[in-house]
């Protein structure tokens, strides 16, 4: 796709945040219902928490197509707070949904100032295989000068895994996950990219 452009979050307007929140809901749709089937609930409680200068969007004649978060050394691109949790899901499931996401998506993943972790990306579900996904990884590796780019992915998600696997990544290590395993989503691998060893491709149009 030509006319792609990646920026952050905190650069777009209010219809344009709501739209790339809305496509990370329906990425991630089968784990975060447990939480909610309520989309609109989803996405309220995401704008409350997503730290808009660590997030970056792919626009597409202005419209946003792709998201991705990025967690570097102390900084998380999600701040997860109870409150939060309570106001928009109750008590009881409210609480129990900031421990978990707390664990998941708040525990530090970034040990130096050298890498940088992708908490998560998701791509519009109408426009998959267009290289959205691509276009925002190959901007993080050749635009943000970190040595080293991690994620993780299940291993119920063998079209991702090949995915990263073709940008360079390589698989670290996997590690149990109790609710990712017995929710049926198979268990996290944990994967990096050189991006110094990565020779820089043709990238989409940034700014």
């Amino acid at each position: 796709m030509d006319n792609m452009k990646i920026v952050l979050m905190s650069q777009l307007n209010e219809t344009q945040i709501e739209k790339a929140i809305s496509i990370y809901i329906e990425g991630f749709y089968h784990i975060l219902k447990l939480m909610s089937k309520d989309k609109a609930k989803l996405i309220s409680f995401h704008k409350a928490c997503i730290m808009k200068d660590m997030v970056y969007v792919c626009l597409y004649d202005d419209e946003a197509v792709g998201i991705l978060a990025l967690e570097t050394f102390g900084k998380s691109p999600v701040k997860i707070k109870k409150e939060v949790c309570v106001e928009h899901f109750g008590k009881l499931k409210g609480s129990i949904a900031a421990n978990q996401m707390k664990s998941a998506m708040v525990k530090p993943k970034v040990k130096d100032k050298d890498s940088a972790h992708i908490e998560f990306i998701a791509a519009d579900p109408n426009l998959r295989g267009k290289g959205i996904g691509s276009a925002m990884i190959k901007y993080m590796r050749d635009n943000l000068n970190y040595k080293y780019l991690t994620l993780e992915v299940l291993t119920k998600n063998p079209r991702a895994r090949r995915l990263y696997e073709r940008l360079g990544f390589v698989k670290v290590r996997s590690y149990f996950n109790a609710g990712a395993f017995f929710a049926g989503f198979g268990i996290p691998e944990f994967m990096r990219l050189d991006c110094k060893a990565s020779e820089p491709k043709e990238t989409a149009h940034v700014r």
